[in-house]
């Protein structure tokens, strides 16, 4: 495969956003009419990687009000396609999801983990995260 790689902020630029997750992971998870959207939604921020026109990389994350007037977004999900990992993709799309945060005003990212994810991690703190207390637990309701 051959071009530079590039990083877009999709908007409304669906035909990638339904393109991302199968180049990515090879699987087909997303509707378009979900993609949509998220797309629609300007609390999400959606990044693409892509390397002359297909998608090697993503980045999602959403913006939350708070009472406290802060301006917080969560970094939930990024992928990097397998034969393209440990590039830099990964460090290249949350340096502009904080580049994006600052413009928008943002006052924090915050991203969860796995402990025994040792990529993740070292993703997040090469970056300049800093690790939280490990008393965090998580739960999630299935419904």
């Amino acid at each position: 495969m051959t071009g530079f790689l590039t990083i877009r902020l999709l908007e409304s630029e669906l035909h990638i956003a339904c393109r991302l997750t199968e180049a990515v992971t090879g699987e087909n998870t997303g509707t378009a009419e979900r993609l949509a959207e998220l797309l629609a939604d300007r609390r999400n921020i959606v990044l693409a990687t892509l390397q002359g026109d297909t998608p090697v990389g993503y980045l999602v994350a959403h913006q939350f009000p708070s009472l406290s007037g802060d301006r917080l977004v969560y970094l939930y999900d990024i992928e990097v396609s397998p034969e393209k990992r440990r590039l830099g993709i990964g460090t290249a799309l949350v340096t502009r999801l904080k580049d994006v945060c600052r413009e928008q005003g943002v006052d924090s990212i915050w991203v969860g983990s796995s402990r025994d994810n040792q990529a993740a991690c070292a993703l997040w703190e090469s970056t300049g995260a800093e690790r939280g207390s490990d008393q965090y637990v998580e739960f999630t309701y299935e419904l």
